[in-house]
């Protein structure tokens, strides 16, 4: 809005429906509301941009501290796909570098299902039951239409002498995909009784 409009506007406030009002025409305690909801968003928005920033710089001291440990000493100190824990040098604090992962599936799922469905026709009734609604809920579509990631990783877990069985998981082996990942930061502190304990930045956790 331009200076011209903030003049002519004077004394009057935009409502919800994008209209101009007189200030004279609002209750007062629709103005109080209105003027603190307003210094608490400018604020808040502060805040937010403050903490984005204060995130980007923890996650890059980090990496230079771990490039530096890599390149003068020859020593990993990550975890596999960039996990991490760092401590001070009194125990008093525990840095966690965490990386969440997002698994997708491709066209080789259809693969696995028709393969592991082969398998339950072949074996009838000498399948476990529970294994047959294990293999059907794991293929239900959620109520977007997407598969559930969990359930279908659960079928890896069972250990079947079985030739088809074995193609079934290899096809769902090449069908998993990371589509996304995302790295977090969490801060502990030791307390009395030596467990650590986060401290948050979530403000509802405060």
């Amino acid at each position: 809005m331009s200076e011209q409009n903030q003049e002519t506007f004077a004394g009057h406030r935009r409502n919800a429906k994008g209209h101009w009002v007189p200030e004279q025409m609002i209750r007062p305690a629709d103005l109080l509301t209105d003027e603190l909801v307003n210094e608490i968003a400018a604020e808040w928005k502060f805040k937010s941009l403050e903490l984005a920033a204060f995130k980007q710089h923890t996650f890059a001291d980090v990496h230079a501290l771990i490039t530096t440990m890599n390149e003068e000493y020859k020593v990993k100190r990550g975890g596999e796909k960039g996990n991490l824990q760092l401590f001070s040098y009194d125990g008093r604090y525990k840095l966690v570098v965490a990386v969440n992962e997002t698994i997708g599936f491709g066209p080789e799922l259809q693969a696995a299902q028709e393969k592991i469905t082969e398998c339950l026709h072949h074996w009838t009734g000498d399948a476990r039951p529970e294994l047959k609604v294990i293999v059907n809920e794991a293929f239900a579509t959620d109520g977007q239409g997407g598969v559930r990631v969990g359930r279908i990783l659960q079928l890896r877990r069972y250990k079947i002498e079985s030739e088809s069985w074995a193609l079934a998981m290899k096809a769902l082996d090449e069908a998993m995909r990371i589509v996304g990942s995302k790295q977090y930061v969490r801060l502990y502190e030791r307390n009395a009784v030596g467990a650590y304990v986060p401290i948050p930045l979530d403000i509802a956790a405060v």
